[in-house]
């Protein structure tokens, strides 16, 4: 085990956290959070993936969230730009959470001449039929009005109530009710302006995304798309993949698979490395 350090750092896709082992890194890769979430999200997750195999992560904020993100002009809010970022990050991993998962999937289908190894945990490789997406624009348009009402914090260290009762709400949702989040983690969300999350859904939500299932065929990355072994529906949508990437399955969890089992991803995601880079 390695010890670490931490930057903040501004790169083709914003500003980005990174950490990166003392010694010599082995592999580069960039790591997209969930909706709601941001940068920071994931950092103590995967922290001793970074201690223990000595890849260099990069922490991105996603288009629309992270302190900052509003509806106003920004330049994380393009999704070409964000996906065209990742890719001149130049990683040997981009490992996404969720919509983080789209998103790196999205980037491969984007970028098909990068050799990439995607790792796509509880992620949609998208919606097949155009009337199932437009009924999915339809509730992402719905939420994204919701949002749109809600009073963002005044400052920073000064949550907003609106943005909290939004988030009690979505967490209650069958999808995420299993995991426990620690108040710190609550907490940072809460300074995120939902502008910036009604945005996000309103230029790369589910609905918009296209399907990517034939694009990704044509992709030089190597895909693995990690599901809960409680998460039936996420499991249907990896499996619309089977042939063209490897499905991993962590029993016991549901679709937050990051926080619901953390030491189990974290073993597979170590024996990952040592496969792909070398022990």
């Amino acid at each position: 085990m390695t010890t670490v350090r931490a930057r903040s750092l501004l790169g083709p896709t914003g500003l980005t956290l990174r950490v990166s082992p003392c010694r010599r890194a082995r592999a580069r890769g960039v790591v997209i959070h969930g909706f709601t979430q941001s940068r920071w999200s994931l950092v103590a997750a995967l922290l001793p993936l970074v201690m223990e195999t000595d890849i260099s992560l990069d922490f991105l904020d996603a288009p629309g969230h992270g302190v900052g993100a509003t509806r106003t002009a920004h330049p994380q809010l393009s999704l070409r730009s964000f996906l065209d970022g990742v890719a001149a990050l130049n990683p040997d991993v981009v490992l996404g959470y969720s919509m983080g998962g789209r998103l790196a999937l999205w980037a491969a289908a984007t970028h098909p001449s990068n050799r990439w190894r995607v790792v796509a945990i509880s992620a949609n490789p998208g919606i097949p039929g155009a009337s199932a997406r437009l009924e999915r624009r339809r509730l992402d348009e719905a939420l994204a009005s919701r949002l749109e009402t809600l009073r963002p914090a005044i400052a920073l260290g000064s949550p907003s109530a609106d943005v909290a009762a939004f988030l009690d709400s979505w967490d209650a949702q069958p999808l995420f009710a299993r995991r426990h989040l620690s108040e710190q983690a609550r907490l940072a969300r809460t300074m995120s302006d939902p502008r910036g999350w009604a945005l996000a859904l309103r230029t790369y939500g589910t609905g918009l995304q296209p399907d990517l299932v034939e694009p990704l065929r044509e992709s030089q990355a190597r895909l693995w798309l990690v599901v809960g072994g409680d998460d039936d529906a996420y499991r249907r949508h990896a499996a619309r993949l089977v042939g063209r990437a490897s499905l991993v399955t962590i029993e016991g969890a549901g679709h937050d698979v990051v926080a619901e089992a953390p030491e189990r991803l974290d073993s597979w995601l170590r024996a990952w490395s040592e496969r792909e880079f070398g022990p």
